[in-house]
């Protein structure tokens, strides 16, 4: 079973985002968040996956055995999974809300050059 975790942990440690994962990878960014939600792929996106991050593919999946085939996930590992999302839900609207800022201040200082002609 492809472990999620396992490639967010990768796009965190690596420093990466999702956009320069997905655009490699040859997907969405939409189509990527659904990877990491559900676990399910192709075999071709795993391996442009793991070629993007310089590791095994098997280094991705996890063995049954290892997750407990049929168990439900650890509240820890749901939480885990929601604290990374929220985190990057956070930091992509920060910098919207920088841009939207940058944007504001350039308008100003146009206003202000018009003001003072």
């Amino acid at each position: 079973m492809l472990n999620t975790l396992i490639i967010k942990q990768l796009i965190e440690n690596n420093k990466t985002t999702k956009v320069s994962l997905a655009k490699y990878v040859g997907i969405t960014v939409q189509g990527l968040d659904k990877i990491l939600k559900t676990g399910d792929t192709k075999a071709s996106t795993i391996e442009r996956i793991a070629a993007y991050f310089s590791v095994s593919i098997d280094s991705l999946f996890t063995s049954d055995q290892q997750t407990g085939a049929g168990k439900s996930p650890s509240l820890s590992q749901i939480v885990s999974d929601n604290v990374y999302e929220y985190s990057t839900q956070i930091q992509h609207l920060k910098d919207l809300l920088a841009e939207k800022n940058k944007q504001l201040e350039e308008k100003e200082r146009f206003i202000q050059l018009l003001l003072n002609k």
